[in-house]
């Protein structure tokens, strides 16, 4: 089958129209329907919308009481059958696993959220490009620990690791970070760069940061380019 995966980083900040938002992003899972989608920055505003569609609750049947037991940083709804959910706590707000069977064969998918990389944005504080953004050493350490526990964590056919990475593909901006993902490149393949090597992912202002800020290190996955949603600068897709 072809899987569709949705990666998706809710956003905090309640200041910011997140009724509207968090409204539109449901609306969005009603009409594609994807089978996996990765949550980051849930909160309990944002937790009361999901739980608030019935149409969300009858296609990812674990949803209500995932998220009325504990309330997750990340997590990760599927609308296939589970196997197994645990949660990793460190790793800025913790890295949510579940283990999909898809069609016969075992999927194991983490999302995660990964240190701020603190980097200016705006025309007024325009970033040296030479200089590497604040706390890569620790996103590097965060994202080592998340594909360690991602490859040893169950038995699997195929992994899946996606979330806010907060870094891009420049090596001068993001050395430590792009040295994880080369050291890992064995085991695993970025599958956003294979599958959209000419889209740009935005999640801030680029002019300033990074051509590519999307990263799925994916074993033994077979990318397809999709649609990005909301690949402008400032959007909320």
């Amino acid at each position: 089958m072809e899987l569709q995966v949705v990666q998706q980083n809710l956003f905090g900040a309640e200041a910011f129209d997140h009724p509207r938002r968090i409204s539109a992003f449901i609306a969005f899972l009603h009409h594609t329907r994807p089978h996996v989608v990765t949550l980051q920055e849930l909160l309990p505003w944002s937790v009361r919308a999901l739980l608030g569609s019935p149409s969300l609750r009858k296609l990812y049947p674990h949803v209500r009481s995932d998220l009325l037991a504990d309330s997750p940083w990340t997590y990760v709804l599927t609308s296939l059958p589970r196997l197994r959910r645990d949660r990793i706590e460190g790793m800025n707000g913790g890295l949510d696993l579940s283990l999909i069977n898809v069609s016969g064969r075992a999927l194991a998918v983490g999302s995660v959220h990964l240190s701020p990389a603190d980097c200016p944005s705006s025309e007024t504080q325009p970033l040296k490009r030479h200089a590497p953004c604040p706390g890569g050493v620790k996103r590097a350490d965060e994202l080592k620990e998340a594909l360690h526990y991602l490859s040893t964590w169950a038995k699997a056919d195929h992994r899946l690791l996606l979330g806010d990475f907060n870094f891009g593909d420049s090596p001068h901006l993001f050395p430590a970070e792009q040295t994880v993902l080369a050291e890992q490149r064995a085991k695993y393949v970025d599958a956003w760069l294979v599958a959209n090597h000419s889209m740009p992912g935005y999640t801030w202002d680029n002019r300033y940061a990074s051509h590519t800020i999307g990263h799925i290190p994916a074993r033994r996955a077979s990318p397809q380019p999709r649609q990005l949603v909301g690949a402008r600068a400032g959007g909320t897709g």
